[in-house]
């Protein structure tokens, strides 16, 4: 009997230990660099959306938080969803924020190695090594990626209720992107003759302001953080959204599920709160609630042409 409460005794105590330590292990996020509204730091103070409902998760599974920076490529080669994938694969962190819900970018990697993109501590590129890459899970969205139609200073008055508005508009495409893409397609490139090309360097809102065309389709929380750069700007912001919009959540690898089940059922509380939506109006951002299908399908020249409105 002694030596039965004894082995008792050691199993819990070996449990709650087991509990406390984890309780006191940092929970590690992953998020983009320069990235405002979402993240952003600023010799050395972090900010934005992401690292504020980072703390909050953090703080409600009772450990502290520890940031682990990376750098978005802008470059057409770069494949960030495998890049994310390496830094989560690598463990370098168990969490990856303001991961896009999109089916080809969860489940079974599409090659089976890559590398991590600069990130804290990294060693330069060529020195990194080949990370072998695992299946990716996702949590329930906490924020929406729309697109929007922005207007130049000087149209106050015009009405954008749908992208057939745009045909009397000259509007900026970055070419080979999803909104430049759209634009294209619209009603069998009903808007073509109106395009103005730009290319991946440009920013379509300075552009835009200095009157190099009418109108931009662009992100909602691009316009955010110009506007948190400009504080005069006289953009005019038409508030229609584009019915296409991709959901956002963390990505993390399989073995997480706990920690992702956990993750979710903050979140569901604290959008049940209110809290979402506030920690986004601190952080500048524009909440945009998510919507079903929370994991995007594959986009297809058909779904495109949908989302084009022909």
């Amino acid at each position: 009997m002694r030596r039965r409460a004894a082995n008792l005794f050691a199993g819990t105590w070996a449990c709650a230990y087991a509990a406390f330590a984890l309780a006191q292990e940092p929970l590690a996020v992953c998020v983009a660099e320069r990235n405002p509204p979402y993240a952003a730091r600023t010799k050395g103070v972090a900010s934005g959306f992401d690292v504020a409902l980072a703390a909050a998760i953090a703080a409600r599974l009772q450990r502290p938080l520890k940031l682990m920076w990376y750098e978005i490529e802008i470059e057409k080669e770069s494949s960030p969803t495998l890049e994310v994938n390496a830094l989560l694969s690598a463990g370098l962190c168990e969490l990856a924020a303001g991961y896009v819900l999109y089916e080809p970018a969860l489940g079974a990697p599409a090659v089976p190695t890559a590398r991590t993109p600069d990130h804290d501590g990294a060693k330069p590129k060529r020195q990194r090594p080949w990370i072998k890459l695992g299946p990716l899970i996702a949590s329930e969205p906490y924020q929406a990626s729309a697109l929007t139609v922005v207007l130049r200073p000087g149209l106050e008055g015009a009405s954008v209720g749908s992208l057939a508005d745009l045909q009397a508009l000259r509007t900026g495409a970055v070419a080979g992107s999803l909104a430049g893409s759209i634009l294209m397609l619209y009603r069998d490139g009903a808007l073509q003759n109106k395009l103005v090309s730009l290319g991946w360097r440009d920013d379509p809102l300075a552009e835009l302001e200095a009157g190099k065309f009418d109108a931009a389709l662009i992100e909602l929380n691009r316009l955010d953080a110009y506007r948190m750069r400009n504080a005069g700007t006289r953009l005019v912001a038409t508030g229609y959204h584009l019915p296409l919009r991709f959901n956002l959540g963390y990505a993390a690898p399989e073995s997480k599920r706990e920690l992702i089940e956990s993750v979710n059922a903050i979140l569901r509380d604290l959008q049940a709160q209110g809290r979402l939506s506030a920690i986004a109006r601190d952080a500048g951002l524009t909440h945009v609630p998510a919507r079903a299908p929370f994991v995007q399908p594959e986009i297809t020249l058909h779904s495109l042409r949908e989302a084009a409105g022909g």
